[in-house]
């Protein structure tokens, strides 16, 4: 008699997996409600930041469709292009606006001075015009202001200086501006880079720039400007480079220049300046760029 073969099936139990598991999984599935809550719907109270931004967005041109993903209601506007934000107080709210080289073109809107956890606003390399809202002195956050490249006018307001205590980097080269460097720069002691260059702004430099002790960069060439060089500017013992060619600045050069022991450029040519050469520069060991 032929012996049928069968199957045989052994069920072994597995062991239960590790409490270190099931507290990973928890981790994971933390994280994970975390993240898609974080772009939640914003409450009424908060909701500042997203009509902030749409109302911006009214006044510009957008030929290149780069704010296409702007005011899609499917979409959270922490999502949209340009846009970063942070959790704070439990609700997102937009730090940083970083819209360079996009081709937009239109004005700035007051609107932006909602957005008052913003600490990086770069909109440089566009076709904005107009005059830079008064408004945006109210962003006491903003780290980085960059609004150079574009066709603005009209003067500086002082007011975007009045809340400056976290400002670090001031770019407006390249537009149209005139009237005078504010004079309460002095309000901005973590300012490393001053960038004014190419604009039509006159009068005297502030002496005041003397007293930002950070102070890495002082772009102010092509404009107007006028009268002597504050030797206040020898304090700025941080300064790498100092740049003021094309101006009508006269008088002689401070000797003060000399203790910028960290100047690696220094450029005063096509001015009025006279009188001798201070000695003190050949000391400065750290030169690598010298125009007179």
């Amino acid at each position: 008699m032929e012996r049928k073969r069968g199957l045989f099936f052994v069920f072994v139990r597995a062991p239960p997996p590790p409490t270190s598991f099931f507290l990973f999984l928890l981790v994971i599935l933390s994280s994970a409600g975390l993240s898609a809550s974080q772009f939640g719907t914003p409450t009424a109270e908060f909701d500042t930041d997203r009509l902030g931004l749409l109302s911006f967005k009214t006044l510009l041109s957008d030929p290149s469709g780069a704010l296409v993903s702007w005011g899609n209601s499917s979409l959270h506007f922490c999502r949209w292009r340009g846009v970063k934000c942070r959790n704070h107080g439990g609700e997102p709210r937009v730090t940083a606006l970083v819209l360079e080289s996009l081709r937009l073109k239109g004005k700035l809107s007051p609107s932006l001075a909602n957005l008052t956890f913003l600490r990086r606003l770069r909109l440089g390399n566009n076709s904005l015009e107009g005059s830079i809202p008064q408004e945006l002195g109210f962003l006491s956050r903003l780290r980085s202001l960059n609004l150079s490249y574009n066709h603005l006018g009209g003067m500086i307001p002082t007011s975007l200086l009045q809340n400056c205590s976290e400002l670090r980097i001031f770019s407006l080269s390249h537009n149209n501006l005139n009237g005078t460097i504010p004079r309460n720069l002095s309000n901005c002691l973590y300012l490393r880079v001053i960038d004014l260059g190419r604009n039509t702004l006159e009068g005297n430099i502030p002496s005041d720039i003397g007293s930002l002790p950070k102070l890495e960069t002082v772009a102010i060439w092509d404009n107007l400007l006028e009268g002597s060089i504050p030797p206040e500017i020898g304090k700025l013992a941080s300064l790498t480079g100092l740049h003021m060619r094309f101006n009508h600045l006269d008088g002689p050069i401070p000797a003060a220049i000399g203790n910028l022991s960290s100047l690696t450029q220094l450029d005063l040519s096509n001015n009025l300046l006279a009188g001798a050469i201070p000695a003190a520069i050949w000391n400065l060991t750290s030169l690598r760029g010298l125009l007179l």
